[in-house]
């Protein structure tokens, strides 16, 4: 009876073992031991070498996996590599590494790709998750790779190489992907939360990578030579636009990567072993020549340098996007900014950090074009004045007094102060401008209030005074804008996004069009405009498969405002890069300028094809760049929408023009000027242009850059002295850099213009421009310019739209000659006799 029992009891427990064996088998089956640090080196060509047992079904979905790669992070500037010769090496991640990985836009650190921005904008934040995408080094998003977590399957990349993973109970994670035809990689120490992961996966027998400067900006065209160092595989080819080169058939041996491009030094970083076959890509660093600019800041009252004034140098060249420097003085008053690149920067005070020391830099004096050519620039020096102190008074339209208003100097990012509740205000450290500008660039106060909206102070004293009174904002108010957005046929547009843009103020207000094609904003605050034929609010209309149409308004009186908006139903231009030899450039920049305003881009990319997209009816110019050392550069003129074979070839398309400025008599420098270049492209289906520009100069110098053949007339204007012209033409032979140092005469006499302007029946004539001389505002459309420096001289016409209650430059009368005593009558002047702004270079 006993073993009986004894036998049942035995049996009982046969089963519960059998049972839970059955029951836990599942998660038995699909389990994987963690990546250790040590097996995550232990990578083949086949997949993760964790255990020749693992079975590779996902845990969430149950289907088989594509072959297990890894995965890799993008290589980062330093950092992620080491010297780059480990095969499958394990990549530090996250931030660090994540900012150096992005490359859709090499010139903004920290720049996420724009499938990266989808998927951060998707997936928002997840305290608990991952995120991110996987693309190929190409920067093409791939699908279907499977993504593991401590060796767990976890999930597959999806549309757009999205991947998201939620529910992680861990702060720090092992990632590796797989997918077939790619090589192995690892992502080590992820940390849960990041939602804009970029995963680098390169196909198997390539050897992928980049080259960079040392700020971590692509270096098109480099030329990448790969050599094994056993046998004789020798391999060169040209990194394309973006700076990323691969070689494909790559022998499984250690080989030797070397980068170099015209005008760069390897200081070491432009060199690397690796061992193949290897999943990351290589970053090859080659150093650009760096300058600097330096001098001081003096007190004009005691001649002593101010320690601890802010000076900030901003890089204006074509086709670079600006960097803000900013930099502060020692106790003797000496400023230097280090590690600049080739270009001209714009060096200025950087007022609103300076108003503790009560001086500032006369704005005649200030914004200096401060130009870096083979050599650095020392002894810009600047004469700090005593700043003003303002008092005054914030009233309504009804001229009461408004409290809480912000009072700050209009069209300057300077100081500012709030009203107090009897609406006064005290500001201090107020700039003066030290004299006329070639712009006449007066100083005026700005206030603002959210419930009373914006207004201006009449031109402050140009003179010297320490010390000014009673000066008095009157803010505008507040509006609705209201309007419809419709086709060329009157029909209604609806989900059009509708952006409008405070002038003043810089806020942006959105909205969508409804079903009718009608929008309405709120509470919009009212100004004065900032320019003489400005507008107060810039409004933008946006649209899928329309072309964009951006516009300047007024926006002046009180009560409801409304606007109709026609909108073209966009066409595209599409074609393709080629280079001089036939071959397909990825990363080229491709413009053109839209009718209606504004611009239309695109990236060309793997295959070299690009799209431009949302055009109106009409013909382009379109602009190619790459801005490789020296760049490469194309034009495709009067190309119709619509057009689907607007191939190029690129070729060296950069011409420098310098020169120095100087007083005929004296032969002193000339400091502050204008140029107007008026320009004819050597294709003869490209349309005429003219570019205006002011120089503000520490040494007299100037720098005109070109990017395609024609004939260019270049003028030069100063403040009392007679206009200058050059005439210089562009070839494909022609000497990449030229000098034209010019000699301007002393003003002696005068003439005026006079006719009458003839535009379309819904616009009046507002004004002239003649850069360099003067704004002419106009009442009506017969006009009389007195006081003109006889000479040559271009009119930039502006126009009154009824319509759409905006003003804007509708072209250009250039080269008009004034004659001494004399009135230039120029009769009736029409759109076909204007030269329209086309392009800029």
């Amino acid at each position: 009876m006993r073993s009986q029992s004894i036998l049942i009891v035995g049996l009982i427990i046969v089963v519960l073992i059998v049972m839970g064996i059955i029951i836990f088998m599942p998660a038995m089956h699909v389990k994987q031991s963690p990546i250790s640090d040590d097996q995550a080196l232990t990578i083949n060509k086949n997949g993760l070498n964790n255990d020749s047992s693992t079975n590779t079904k996902d845990s969430i979905s149950g289907k088989d996996n594509p072959s297990q790669n890894h995965l890799s992070n993008t290589g980062s500037s330093g950092g992620s590599e080491s010297d780059g010769s480990t095969s499958g090496s394990d990549i530090p991640s996250s931030t660090e590494s994540q900012l150096a990985a992005n490359h859709s836009d090499p010139s903004t650190p920290g720049a996420l790709s724009d499938a990266a921005k989808d998927a951060n904008a998707h997936n928002k934040t997840l305290p608990n998750g991952i995120a991110g995408i996987v693309k190929d080094n190409l920067d093409v998003p791939l699908q279907g790779a499977a993504i593991q977590i401590n060796g767990q399957p976890m999930a597959f990349s999806e549309v757009g190489g999205k991947f998201k993973i939620e529910k992680i109970n861990q702060p720090n994670v092992t990632l590796a992907a797989q997918l077939a035809g790619y090589q192995p990689a690892i992502l080590k120490d992820v940390k849960i939360g990041s939602t804009d992961l970029i995963l680098t996966l390169i196909a198997e027998g390539t050897l992928a990578g980049r080259v960079q400067d040392q700020f971590g900006e692509p270096i098109a065209i480099a030329q990448v030579q790969a050599k094994a160092l056993v046998g004789i595989w020798v391999i060169d080819v040209n990194a394309d636009a973006e700076g990323r080169f691969s070689f494909d058939n790559t022998p499984s041996s250690r080989v030797r990567l070397q980068a170099s491009q015209e005008g760069y030094t390897d200081s070491g970083n432009g060199t690397k072993e690796v061992d193949l076959p290897s999943g990351n890509e290589i970053i090859l660093q080659l150093d650009r020549p760096t300058y600097s600019i330096s001098g001081r800041i003096i007190a004009s009252d005691n001649q002593q340098g101010i320690s601890g004034f802010k000076l900030r140098a901003i890089l204006q060249n074509s086709g670079s996007t600006p960097e803000d420097n900013i930099i502060e003085t020692d106790a003797s008053g000496f400023y230097r900014f280090d590690n600049l690149k080739q270009g001209t920067y714009l060096v200025s005070s950087a007022a609103n950090e300076n108003a503790h020391l009560n001086y500032v830099i006369p704005l005649k004096d200030d914004f200096k074009s401060v130009r870096l050519f083979e050599k650095s620039a020392s002894n810009i020096d600047f004469v700090a004045v005593s700043g003003r102190s303002v008092n005054g008074l914030v009233i309504d339209s009804s001229n009461q007094p408004v409290a809480n208003a912000v009072i700050t100097i209009a069209g300057l990012a300077s100081v500012q102060t709030t009203s107090s509740s009897d609406g006064r205000f005290h500001l201090s450290g107020v700039p003066i401008t030290g004299g006329q500008t070639l712009d006449n660039y007066t100083v005026r106060l700005q206030a603002s209030h959210p419930d009373y909206g914006t207004g201006l102070s009449d031109p402050l004293p140009s003179d010297l005074e320490t010390q000014i009174n009673d000066i008095t904002i009157t803010l505008q108010g507040l509006t609705e804008l209201t309007g419809n957005v419709v086709d060329k046929s009157g029909n209604a547009v609806a989900e059009v996004r509708i952006s409008l843009r405070d002038l003043a103020q810089n806020q942006v207000r959105e909205t969508i069009s409804d079903g009718a094609g009608s929008f309405r904003i709120d509470q919009v605050a009212l100004s004065q405009s900032l320019n003489t034929f400005g507008g107060t609010h810039e409004i933008t209309a946006q649209k899928e498969n329309y072309a964009s149409i951006s516009k300047q308004i007024i926006l002046q009186s009180e009560g409801q405002q409304t606007i109709t908006l026609t909108m073209e139903q966009g066409g595209f231009i599409e074609g393709r890069v080629l280079d001089v030899n036939g071959q397909s450039l990825a990363g080229v920049s491709v413009t053109t300028q839209l009718p209606q305003g504004g611009i239309s881009n695109a990236i060309s990319d793997v295959a070299g094809i690009y799209h431009l997209d949302g055009l109106p009816e009409g013909v382009y110019d379109i602009h190619f760049r790459v801005d490789s050392n020296p760049p490469l550069t194309g034009v495709l003129y009067q190309i119709a929408a619509g057009s689907t074979g607007a191939d190029v070839s690129l070729v060296l398309g950069e011409w420098n023009l310098m020169g120095t400025i100087v007083d005929n008599d004296t032969n002193q420098l000339i400091h502050q000027y204008m140029l107007s270049v008026e320009g004819t492209p050597k294709d003869p289906r490209g349309r005429p242009f003219v570019k205006t520009s002011q120089v503000n100069t520490p040494d007299g110098t100037y720098q005109l850059t070109f990017t395609e053949p024609g004939i260019y007339r270049v003028r030069f204007l100063a403040q009392g002295y007679h206009p200058k012209e050059q005439e210089v033409k562009i070839a494909q032979d022609t000497l990449r850099l030229q000098y034209i140092n010019e000699k301007l005469f002393p003003l002696v006499s005068t003439g005026s213009i006079q006719g009458r302007f003839t535009g379309p029946s819904n616009a009046t004539l507002s004004g002239i421009n003649i850069p360099g001389v003067k704004v002419f505002p106009t009442f009506g459309n017969e006009f009389l310019l007195e006081e003109i420096p006889a000479g040559n001289h271009d009119l930039i016409f502006h126009v009154y739209e009824k319509t759409t209650n905006s003003v804007h430059e509708v072209g250009v009368l250039p080269n008009i000659t004034v004659i001494e005593n004399d009135v230039v009558d120029l009769g009736n002047i029409g759109l076909p006799n204007l030269t329209i702004f086309t392009r800029q270079f």
